[in-house]
């Protein structure tokens, strides 16, 4: 299985924008994905 790390920026407060990924990638690829995760990059 595939697994996919998305890593944000905290200071640009782009958090909202890494949950919206990370929901599209999971109803998308859902059961092709071993996991979504998500990284902040300070």
């Amino acid at each position: 299985m595939t697994s996919v790390e998305l890593e944000y920026c905290v200071p640009c407060e782009l958090l909202d924008l890494a949950i919206d990924t990370q929901t599209r990638l999971l109803n998308e690829l859902g059961q092709e994905l071993g996991s979504v995760t998500l990284t902040p990059n300070h």
